[in-house]
């Protein structure tokens, strides 16, 4: 049931190739804001519908440039380490936000961790910003779009430590 929801996701990716991030490379399937947006939604609503839940995971990268390479470096490693199932956005030039799919806050956490690890592996030795990362979990912590959003940006910019750092 999972491969073929992917797979549908997939499909629809193709379809809608203007929705897609043109700033990575050609392998990496990376939605625009809006393309994430609806997604996003779309999702939540499944998600209530069977019960679900649902984690949304934002990655800011702490470089008011937003270098490109940096960006699409952390883009990359999202986007090979994610199910099928799971979608990736970029919200602006310097944070993208994934939705994982059928994922409570522990399983979050040990996605994120893995990332960690995979993000200092393909950085080590090379000069690169710290990234901020923090997720919000559908319905438990938030119960629509706009709420599972902001709260996810809020604690983004805590200084308070709840923001985990990649590097």
């Amino acid at each position: 049931r999972n491969r073929i929801a992917g797979t549908a996701l997939m499909i629809q990716a193709r379809v809608m190739n203007l929705l897609l991030s043109d700033q990575f490379a050609e392998d990496i399937i990376c939605f625009h804001r809006e393309a994430f947006a609806f997604f996003l939604e779309r999702e939540l609503l499944r998600a209530q519908r069977y019960s679900s839940f649902l984690t949304h995971v934002l990655f800011h990268i702490d470089d008011r440039l937003g270098d490109p390479d940096d960006v699409e470096l952390l883009a990359g490693c999202i986007h090979e380490n994610l199910r099928h199932t799971d979608i990736l956005g970029s919200l602006d030039r310097e944070t993208l936000a994934v939705l994982l799919l059928n994922c409570k806050a522990g399983n979050a956490e040990q996605v994120i961790q893995r990332l960690k690890v995979e993000f200092s592996a393909r950085t080590a030795g090379l000069k690169t910003p710290r990234v901020r990362v923090s997720s919000v979990v559908f319905p438990t912590e938030a119960n629509s779009p706009e709420a599972v959003l902001r709260l996810a940006i809020d604690r983004l910019h805590r200084p308070n430590g709840e923001s985990l750092f990649l590097h």
